[in-house]
């Protein structure tokens, strides 16, 4: 059996023959923070990781993933950040309690963009917090944090739940929590979990955005309220405008 050094080697290997000479530069369009990659499209991410799952990754269970995602989140590219997520992630229903401690670590110690992030929480964060609902409070409690990633961390882990009803009072405390925040990226993530949050109930989103007014950042309002008729849009961006 492949072992995840070995694994990880493979890995890096393999993204390296396959990547771009100027796959940091590619990638660094899509973020303001210094980002490394190799410049690979999501297929050819796909391929790599079918190869790898088929040929080396079959026998494994949940410890090795763990063991691989963490030497991959300390790999400085994106993509192998990606892999390694993915490949754990497999294993959603085999999670313990205590991999809470190790997502603290890699999206505090080792996250370096939006991407890191946004895998993690919907394919790690989410699904051990709707096994383990007690975690939640820590998982909320990122918002505290002087970690960007873990900031976001809180709001985008919740986007599944909200999306299907669950969690609505947490989220919308959580989109309060964070009306602080400076961080564009803290604001496109609340509105995103809004938009979800509205998903279900569309009249309480509303009159939250209303009540909240000025308060809620307007990037945050706009990705809340993208998808909804223009002139809905329109009478919710005047109602809530600061006024002079």
């Amino acid at each position: 059996m492949t072992t995840p050094k070995e694994a990880k080697k493979l890995t890096i290997e393999m993204l390296r023959a396959a990547g771009r000479p100027n796959g940091d530069e590619l990638a660094q369009r899509y973020s303001k923070h210094p980002v490394r990659a190799f410049g690979l499209y999501a297929s050819e991410m796909r391929q790599i990781a079918k190869d790898l799952g088929a040929e080396h990754l079959k026998d494994w269970g949940y410890q090795e993933a763990r063991d691989y995602c963490d030497l991959m989140m300390r790999e400085p590219f994106v993509e192998a950040k990606l892999l390694g997520i993915e490949r754990l992630g497999k294993f959603k229903r085999r999670f313990p309690e205590d991999l809470i401690e190790s997502l603290e670590i890699w999206l505090r110690d080792y996250s370096t963009d939006w991407w890191a992030v946004d895998t993690i929480s919907p394919q790690l964060t989410a699904p051990l917090i709707g096994t383990y609902p007690h975690l939640l409070p820590r998982v909320l409690d990122w918002a505290e944090s002087d970690v960007l990633w873990l900031r976001r961390g809180s709001v985008v882990g919740l986007i599944p739940h909200v999306r299907r009803g669950r969690w609505l009072d947490e989220g919308y405390a959580q989109a309060v929590r964070l009306q602080w925040d400076r961080e564009d990226l803290i604001h496109k993530a609340v509105g995103w979990m809004l938009r979800e949050a509205g998903t279900t109930d569309p009249e309480r989103l509303k009159a939250f955005l209303l009540e909240q007014g000025e308060k809620t950042p307007r990037t945050s309002l706009r990705y809340a309220i993208e998808r909804w008729p223009k002139d809905v849009r329109h009478e919710i961006m005047a109602a809530t405008r600061k006024r002079k």
